[in-house]
């Protein structure tokens, strides 16, 4: 999963249903460069836009189980398994080094409005 994210793969999962009647999950990766890296320095950030963030804050690791139970409302579960959540977890725990010492780490991030509520987030 880690390597396959640092040389560029997006995972994702499905299950699919097995002889027993279990349901076994599968990570699926695929290759989207684009996605999978934000030059920031290139990046333009308009004029309204930033007049519109001086009403949000933004945090990194302040609210991971609330960031992930959203994404799971908004995509539902198929977007991330049972299976996948826990890696995911794992890796924001114990963070991961491997054969290529990545130093691999999950974060959450997540966007606050004025009110303090979370608006919005990612992991």
């Amino acid at each position: 999963f880690v390597e396959l994210a640092y040389a560029g793969f997006n995972s994702t999962s499905l299950e699919i249903p097995s002889d027993n009647d279990l349901m076994i999950q599968v990570l699926t990766p695929c290759f989207e460069p684009e996605r999978n890296m934000l030059e920031c320095l290139k990046t333009h950030v308009s004029k309204k836009a930033i007049k519109r963030a001086k009403h949000y804050t933004m945090s990194i690791d302040e609210a991971y189980d609330d960031v992930m139970l959203g994404c799971i409302r908004q995509h539902g579960e198929g977007w991330l398994y049972r299976g996948e959540r826990w890696v995911l977890r794992k890796l924001r725990e114990e963070g991961y080094t491997g054969s290529l010492d990545i130093g691999f780490r999950v974060h959450s991030f997540e966007l606050w409005d004025s009110e303090g509520q979370l608006v919005a987030g990612d992991l």
